[in-house]
């Protein structure tokens, strides 16, 4: 997969600055995140490895998803390559004797996990050792948003929304382009501005 040069810094180094980015950072940088997966949905591409060491931030604000390395062609995958702390049940199942079939939807999942991240400076269960992890989220654990009142309701649905279980509950991208919670950002270019100016400190 060819990708364009970009210049700037990851996600991952955006909340290593800030800890936390704020409601409306998120908000733009999941829509933008989307409109990527989007594209990739229509060339039938699993990224399989969406969080924020692979999410870039060119020096203009502007936001892509980059390192392809782990991802495959084709609507269905039984892969588990990627990181398992942002990996979805359906991946993680195949961890045991499972050989599962899922499709694009498990990168909704993993953007989830790194929203979850850019709201609370750290991923869910994150003192848990990667067995432990594999096994909670498997068994039904579902990770959330623990701060209500902090953050809006339609944040907390968005969250809710790419964290279902249920893959055929789980909103495609194309979907949740539609969703409250990035579908109208107040301000964006102002926001894309102000992470720009962020980056040139």
């Amino acid at each position: 997969i060819a990708t364009e040069l970009s210049t700037g810094a990851t996600l991952e180094d955006l909340i290593g600055t800030r800890k936390t980015l704020g409601e409306r950072w998120i908000s733009y940088i999941c829509k933008h995140v989307i409109q990527g997966l989007c594209h990739l949905q229509k060339k039938n591409i699993i990224h399989h490895d969406i969080r924020p060491g692979n999410i870039l931030i060119t020096s203009f604000g502007e936001v892509k998803i980059g390192e392809f390395g782990f991802a495959t062609f084709g609507e269905r995958s039984s892969s588990t390559s990627g990181s398992i702390t942002y990996s979805a049940p359906e991946v993680l199942a195949n961890f045991g004797n499972a050989k599962l079939e899922y499709d694009h939807k498990a990168d909704i999942w993993s953007l989830g996990i790194a929203a979850i991240e850019m709201a609370e400076g750290h991923v869910p269960f994150s003192k848990l050792p990667q067995e432990k992890l594999i096994k909670k989220i498997t068994c039904g654990a579902v990770p959330s948003l623990p701060s209500w009142g902090k953050w809006s309701d339609e944040f907390h649905y968005f969250i809710s929304e790419c964290l279902q279980r249920d893959t055929s509950r789980r909103p495609s991208a194309r979907q949740l382009l539609s969703h409250p919670f990035i579908g109208e950002i107040w301000g964006e270019r102002g926001v894309q501005r102000n992470i720009a100016q962020h980056l040139h400190r």
